[in-house]
């Protein structure tokens, strides 16, 4: 999950006034999408979407469920910098963002966030499945509602990022399931309990952990800490805080 840098004050570009047109390079549609996090997403639904699917790849399908949980992610990560333009606009490495330093207005980036997101989730519904679409939106909420304010209040916040970043593999392993032929069977919540799933599910949120602990070590020896790594580091290494 994306951490942040530390809380030092910088001096940001002032934000432009009503009169003053805002111009933003594609370069910072990128940063507000963070394309190159999101696509760790991408890559992870693949894996799990082959390894389900095997020798039986529907590639309509998978290109289908990539679409779908890329644009999800895309408007998560966009909603996740309007939650966090105040300290952003306080640290060194996010300072610079299209939203603290005004070359996105709040209200342009919450339309964005909402239209990419909601896409996401009505593509997967309609073209791959319901059970995709559902844990998408799970994703979403425990992303932006419960992992994203915990941050800076409580330690519990490296778990639950953690589990918002397994959860895409499942995406990627209910989608190779494709529609299931039973006009009853609403959501298959037999596709969670298979072995793969649960497999990678336990392997990118055992992952996260120690990876996450190393970063925030990492960042306090560079001289640059940040309250959340301090949560995390208390939560993962408690006998060292």
């Amino acid at each position: 999950m994306p951490q942040e840098e530390s809380i030092t004050p910088v001096s940001t570009t002032p934000l432009p006034t009503r009169d003053e047109p805002m111009a933003f390079s594609l370069n910072d549609l990128l940063t507000l999408t963070k394309f190159r996090l999101s696509a760790l997403v991408i890559v992870t639904t693949f894996v799990a979407f082959w390894l389900r699917a095997g020798t039986q790849m529907n590639f309509w399908l998978l290109l289908h469920t990539i679409i779908g949980s890329s644009l999800a992610a895309f408007g998560a990560a966009v909603f996740n910098q309007l939650m966090e333009i105040e300290p952003d606009s306080r640290m060194t490495r996010t300072a610079d963002r299209p939203l603290p330093a005004g070359r996105i207005s709040p209200s342009v980036a919450f339309g964005l966030g909402w239209l990419l997101s909601a896409m996401g989730l009505i593509h997967l519904v309609h073209r791959v499945n319901m059970e995709s679409a559902a844990l998408t939106a799970m994703t979403l909420a425990t992303y932006l509602f419960i992992y994203t304010p915990l941050k800076k209040q409580s330690a519990v916040n490296t778990l639950v990022g953690a589990v918002s970043g397994a959860l895409p593999p499942l995406i990627g392993w209910a989608g190779a399931a494709g529609v299931s032929d039973r006009p009853d069977a609403y959501f298959r919540w037999s596709l969670l309990w298979e072995p793969g799933a649960i497999y990678l599910f336990m392997l990118l949120f055992l992952w996260q952990l120690p990876h996450f602990g190393l970063w925030s070590f990492k960042r306090t020896l560079s001289g640059q800490p940040h309250v959340g790594c301090f949560l995390a580091r208390s939560f993962i290494f408690p006998s060292f805080f």
